[in-house]
């Protein structure tokens, strides 16, 4: 059942009640975020972090799971959401993950931490 709230959620692009952080992003030079992709659109706690820390972020990353398709849509929507372009994104899906055909794609997304 959860997992359909948490569908639903996304779909409509809702903000939730999520905790405080105990570290402050603008102390960071980079900041990787990366959540499950559902329908096209990010998850409902990672949207409701971005709306209250993305004045302090400077350089961001992000990498998704999906189903099969929808991260292009969401790297859109998601670029709205922050003002700014993403550096770099990761974006797997569920076939690569089970068949472990992601090394290659994870490699160069960690070439950009440096």
């Amino acid at each position: 059942m959860q997992y359909l709230i948490c569908g639903k959620e996304a779909i409509q692009e809702k903000t939730i009640d999520i905790e405080n952080t105990s570290y402050d992003p603008k102390n960071y030079d980079l900041i990787i975020l990366g959540t499950p992709i559902w329908a096209a659109n990010i998850s409902s706690p990672l949207r409701t972090y971005i709306e209250k820390n993305k004045s302090d972020f400077k350089k961001v990353l992000m990498f998704f799971t999906q189903g099969s398709s929808g991260a292009d849509k969401a790297i859109v929507k998601l670029q709205k959401l922050l003002g700014k372009n993403i550096s770099t994104c990761l974006t797997l899906t569920s076939k690569e993950v089970a068949k472990s055909q992601y090394q290659n794609k994870l490699d160069d997304f960690l070439k950009n931490i440096v």
